[in-house]
């Protein structure tokens, strides 16, 4: 917290999600990785490349934070990336469409707070796998 003011901070942070599968994807050395937290009501699906699916294992627990701004942990992190928003759907629940290089990334909360709703609101975020 600032000490200048209103600050509010907008981030979708879950401590130890869980990797529920990695999968091959059609694309040669490409898998996809699905983490979910039913404590958080998060899902989130994400392309990667093998050589960044290597430092991840399913059943594996993972904290996720995905910020609008740069994340200071990102060097740290097993992956760590900026992306674009694609698509945002809201019905029934905050689905976020978005790519990272070229890859897809599938984001849904059942339940955002405001703020973590504005963390899409420029169409770019932040995103590190700790």
């Amino acid at each position: 917290m600032s000490g200048h003011g209103a600050y509010i901070e907008l981030v979708v942070r879950v401590k130890e999600a869980i990797i529920d599968e990695i999968s091959e994807t059609e694309t040669k050395r490409l898998h996809q990785i699905k983490i979910s937290s039913k404590q958080n009501g998060i899902t989130l699906s994400i392309e990667l490349p093998d050589v960044l699916c290597q430092l991840m294992k399913p059943k594996e627990r993972i904290d996720i934070i995905i910020d609008s701004e740069p994340i200071s942990k990102g060097e740290g992190a097993k992956f760590y990336a900026k992306g674009r928003v694609f698509k945002i759907n809201t019905d029934p629940n905050f689905e976020m469409v978005g790519t990272i290089g070229g890859l897809r990334m599938v984001l849904v909360l059942a339940k955002p707070t405001p703020s973590q709703l504005k963390t899409f609101e420029d169409q770019v975020f932040h995103i590190a796998l700790l």
